[in-house]
């Protein structure tokens, strides 16, 4: 197994951009070989907690990825079973647990990630205080997530060296609702709130938001833009983005694929959260 952890590692590495990392994106046969041996090994001992790992972490760079919120049987089902049973074995592995809740949070199933996490460090672990950051600000009914949307990307930007749950600290939803809408609901939790109004390089209308706590720790809204250049290049800060804008097909690259809800719409709203957590 040493030899498949290495194998793995390595394609984690590139994925992050590490420094020292290679540069294009290892060979699918040599991972896909790897998981056929993870796979014979626990024909013959099933209970092992860290093969079952493995198992789902090399599963994530063999199988094609999942694009909707929804636990697809090609690859979403398959890793959260390995990943829960690791827990099971070994429930106090800090590790197993976070691989299980960043796999449930990139399945878009936020509540169970929580969960999973939450036994750790008291509530205290990074990926807990991400979390609960996220569940501070509502999103309106009907919203759907879309765990590949561009907050996550937006979390990380081009940053080479980025922290290890970087990817964790920005989530999108969609959404059906006009800009004003999603404002006035907004607005009902914060009277005095508003989206300062932006457009995009194609023409997308949005908007941002920067929501800080105040002395009691409630979040509350900006009351002016000053932030937008505050924020632009900050590696962290307190609180939470909240941003709105088009998105579909009429803006994004070609071959783009979105959640059920919207797949038939040219255009549709995005919203972002993204929490000013670095990540690690």
């Amino acid at each position: 197994m040493q030899a498949v952890e290495r194998e793995v590692a390595r394609a984690e590495r590139a994925e992050l951009r590490e420094p020292g990392s290679d540069r294009f994106f290892p060979d699918s046969a040599a991972l896909a070989r790897a998981r056929s041996q993870v796979e014979a090994h626990l024909q013959a001992k099933p209970d092992d907690a860290a093969a079952l790992v493995l198992l789902g972490r090399v599963g994530r760079f063999v199988l094609h990825r999942s694009r909707s919120a929804a636990c697809s049987p090609e690859h979403g089902c398959v890793l959260d079973v390995h990943a829960r049973r690791a827990v099971v074995l070994d429930s106090r592995n800090v590790r197993y647990r976070e691989f299980l809740a960043v796999r449930l949070s990139t399945l878009g199933r936020y509540e169970e990630a929580a969960e999973a996490i939450r036994p750790i460090q008291g509530g205290k672990h990074i990926l807990s205080l991400i979390f609960q950051d996220f569940a501070a600000v509502p999103v309106p009914d009907g919203a759907v997530p879309w765990p590949d949307g561009h907050a996550a990307f937006a979390a990380v930007g081009l940053d080479e060296n980025a922290p290890r749950f970087a990817a964790q600290t920005g989530r999108s939803w969609v959404t059906l609702l006009s800009i004003d809408q999603v404002e006035a609901f907004y607005r009902r939790r914060w009277r005095a709130f508003r989206f300062f109004r932006v457009e995009g390089d194609s023409g997308q209308e949005g908007g941002m938001q920067y929501l800080r706590p105040d002395r009691g720790g409630k979040l509350q809204p900006a009351s002016d833009s000053g932030f937008m250049a505050q924020l632009e290049n900050a590696r962290q800060f307190v609180g939470v983005l909240l941003a709105v804008g088009q998105s579909g097909p009429r803006f994004d690259r070609a071959g783009e694929r979105y959640p059920a809800a919207v797949a038939e719409k040219d255009v549709f709203l995005e919203i972002m959260i993204i929490t000013g957590r670095k990540g690690t």
